[in-house]
């Protein structure tokens, strides 16, 4: 059972101890250039009024978007699910993709070692070790830690942003 197999690898973060920070990243291929769909994106004042929100979540989302896309600001909009993590984002969100209480955070790594990763995956160690919630991650860089995974990160859900 798949709701099982994730229990298990939530509780084994949880039992697992905290570990030397890694500190290493790889450069990715990034969302985009492999066709996924962005989370969010800027519309059309037509495609606005043909689409109205589902909800007030929606809207609320589409009302802050819309500031930055009329602020020609739109590559700031844009967030993607990295692949790797679709499972984690499907499995973590609602129905209407949306996670309830989740932490936050960001990071840019743009060389191959750097104290900000090890920083960044100390807080991921620390949250999967002390809490059940999701963490969200976005990535403002090309270059992800190999140690990243949804094996041994259950609750994280890694974004890209442009």
């Amino acid at each position: 059972n798949g709701e099982a197999a994730q229990a298990a690898m939530v509780r084994l973060a949880h039992e697992r101890k905290l570990e030397r920070p890694e500190y290493s990243s790889e450069e990715v291929k990034l969302p985009w250039d492999l066709g996924v769909r962005p989370l969010a994106s800027c519309r059309s004042k037509e495609a606005r009024a043909q689409a109205p929100a589902a909800d007030e979540r929606q809207a609320r989302l589409d009302a802050a978007a819309d500031t930055y896309c009329d602020a020609g600001l739109g590559d700031f909009v844009e967030i993607y699910v990295d692949p790797a993590f679709a499972a984690s984002h499907a499995r973590l969100a609602d129905k209407d993709g949306w996670l309830g209480e989740a932490f936050m955070t960001y990071y840019t790594a743009t060389q191959p070692k750097q104290e900000v990763v090890g920083e960044e995956d100390l807080l991921l160690q620390s949250i999967h070790h002390f809490s059940e919630r999701p963490i969200v991650v976005v990535n403002y860089g090309k270059r992800v830690p190999k140690t990243w995974t949804p094996e041994r990160y259950p609750n994280l859900v890694l974004m890209h942003a442009k």
